[in-house]
């Protein structure tokens, strides 16, 4: 299932058009500010410079008229410097600011204005001349105009490029990745407008699915022997068994009707399990109907013990109560088979041993499911739980890792689970397989 919270090519382009138009918008909003601001500080010394001059000029000739006791010309002369030297304002004040100290001449300025202050000392008094400008402010001095054409600009190339990126994406990305597969799976070319590295995922892609195909052909094939092989490993020790008697010994047809019974129970299971593989799905099908689990539990018991006898391994069912739960019989079979099987063949067939074998099946029921421990008092399992149920990860000599992959797709699909650990009681291997109550499709 496609997850629809990921994000798509035509999504993912849009958002580093975005992320690309802000990073230029930043940079040049940085450049046109910064500019600006050089600019500013260029003017507000300018500006400073030339309200220096002024204000001295227009002070000494204020001055001039003062020490003629003219004081009654300086409101005319200040509204004459004010026009001619752009200063805007010129008066007398009764205090001089504190922050100029003794100072004869004292300039302060602000962040929109400037003042000088002079003192002015006559035979007829004393004076204090005060001169004041206006200062260029930042946002006079910014490029606005400037700025917003560089916006506009930005925002439309981004927007082109977002179209014709995915108009290009579309055509050389998109499309070839949608019929990849159409051209990995048939005979059909890689078009030639289609970019270099498309064709060579192509051409990998098909190597890759053919690998496949063989991995999983050699999958089947020998899940197949596997699980035919534990079948028909019991009527062979049954054959044994004829093989050891005389042909006129009473036991002898005791045996035969044993190997009847071992045929008659295998091989309409060996079919079946070739009839499932055969059914061209490379999932495991299963058709559940609702029995005791008992049943298959003895089914799978009684095709393992002659090899329980070849190892001297006592098998122990311990399922008192009847447990009716939905599922396939002959699936099931094949994943306890197997773990008996497994169980068994833990033990060392050359070993002199007198300690007591033993694998035990336990069968109880919880809230929704049915649970079926099997543990022995072998060796234990030295794989982890995750790597257990890989293919190829076995511990036999001559293993494949086959049995306990195909059992636990096979309980999977029945919805259940199972579970691999130590037996706290036997000390050995355990596993646990849970399936549940309710009937699975």
């Amino acid at each position: 299932m496609i997850n629809s919270k990921r994000l798509t090519v035509n999504q993912i382009q849009f958002i580093a058009w975005v992320a690309s138009a802000i990073c230029a918008l930043i940079l040049c909003v940085s450049v046109v500010v910064g500019i600006s601001v050089s600019r500013h500080n260029s003017n507000i010394e300018n500006t400073l410079a030339r309200f220096e001059e002024k204000s001295s000029q227009a002070f000494r000739r204020i001055e001039a008229e003062l020490a003629v006791n003219n004081a009654t010309a300086v409101p005319a002369l200040a509204d004459m410097f004010e026009s001619e030297l752009s200063i805007e304002r010129i008066q007398i004040i009764d205090k001089w600011p504190a922050s100029c100290g003794e100072q004869s001449i004292c300039s302060i300025s602000s962040s929109n204005s400037a003042n000088r202050y002079a003192r002015v000392e006559t035979r007829y008094g004393n004076y204090i001349l005060s001169a004041s400008i206006a200062t260029p402010s930042l946002w006079s001095d910014l490029e606005l105009g400037s700025l917003w054409w560089i916006v506009l600009a930005i925002l439309a190339l981004s927007l082109a490029g977002v179209l014709i990126q995915r108009s290009i994406t579309k055509k050389y990305i998109v499309d070839p990745i949608s019929r990849l597969v159409e051209n990995t799976t048939s005979a059909e070319a890689v078009p030639s407008h289609y970019p270099q590295e498309i064709e060579q995922l192509a051409t990998e892609l098909s190597k890759s699915l053919d690998a496949r195909d063989k991995v999983i052909f050699g999958q089947l094939a020998s899940g197949v022997i596997h699980d035919l092989r534990t079948q028909i490993q019991s009527m062979i020790s049954a054959v044994s068994l004829v093989e050891e008697v005389d042909a006129k010994s009473p036991k002898r047809k005791q045996r035969l009707d044993h190997l009847y019974q071992a045929a008659h129970r295998n091989l309409p299971r060996m079919l079946k399990v070739i009839e499932s593989t055969l059914d061209g799905s490379r999932e495991i099908s299963i058709h559940p109907s609702e029995s005791d689990i008992r049943e298959t539990l003895l089914n799978s018991v009684r095709s393992c013990e002659s090899l329980a006898k070849d190892r001297k391994v006592k098998i122990e069912l311990e399922a008192n109560e009847a447990l009716r739960v939905p599922h396939d019989g002959t699936q099931v079979e094949r994943v306890f088979s197997n773990l008996l099987k497994n169980a068994i063949e833990a033990f060392d067939a050359d070993e002199n041993t007198q300690s007591l074998r033993t694998v035990r099946l336990t069968t109880r029921s919880i809230a929704d499911s049915v649970e079926i421990d099997i543990e022995d008092s072998g060796p234990g399992v030295a794989l982890s739980p995750r790597e257990l149920f890989k293919l190829s990860k076995t511990t036999k000599p001559n293993g494949y890792g086959l049995g306990l992959m195909i059992s636990k797709r096979i309980i999977e699909a029945h919805k259940g689970s199972i579970e691999s650990g130590r037996s706290d009681d036997l000390k050995g291997a355990k596993f646990t397989v849970r399936i549940p109550f309710e009937a699975q499709p």
